[in-house]
């Protein structure tokens, strides 16, 4: 489905972004539009459809685009820990009889740092925008690579502005 074909006859978007419904979401099966109304948010993934009335908003928040803090700390983590067992097992390949325990610690630590490296990596294909949409029900997560996901907020705020000088 189209978001052209879910709005309804005369509605439009004012404002509408390329955009992921998960902050971890990768592959284009995964990508939506996300798009605002004057009336409601929408966003449209294949047959999904998820629908926001504007009326229901309590807080937006709008992250610009950043390195996903916890695949740093995970990456980190996971290459610093590995790196301890290499080294455990340089230290005990100096130790007569105990090579099994030198070579355990070098087939776990070396391929635990390749790990490490990669999710690393990962994080830098997740660095991208995220506008959280707050309503008294749930909560809604959209991230973008699109430099215009604030848009989205800005028009959320613009109506509800408007909504409430009348």
């Amino acid at each position: 489905m189209e978001l052209n074909d879910y709005l309804v006859k005369n509605e439009s978007a004012t404002a509408s972004v390329t955009a992921f419904d998960s902050v971890d979401a990768i592959s284009d099966s995964k990508e939506g539009t996300l798009a605002c109304t004057p009336h409601r948010v929408v966003y449209v993934r294949g047959k999904d459809v998820t629908d926001i009335s504007l009326n229901g908003v309590n807080s937006i928040e709008y992250t610009s685009p950043s390195y996903p803090k916890r695949y740093l700390m995970m990456g980190i983590g996971i290459a610093a820990g590995s790196l301890l067992l290499i080294v455990l097992g340089a230290i005990f390949g100096e130790i007569p009889d105990a090579g099994v325990f030198s070579a355990l610690f070098f087939v776990l630590g070396i391929p635990g740092f390749i790990y490490g490296i990669v999710v690393l990596g990962y994080g830098f294909l997740l660095r991208r925008a995220v506008l959280r949409v707050h309503t008294p029900n749930k909560s809604y997560e959209f991230s973008s690579k699109d430099t215009n996901l604030d848009q989205i907020g800005h028009t959320i705020r613009g109506y509800e502005m408007r909504k409430n000088s009348r």
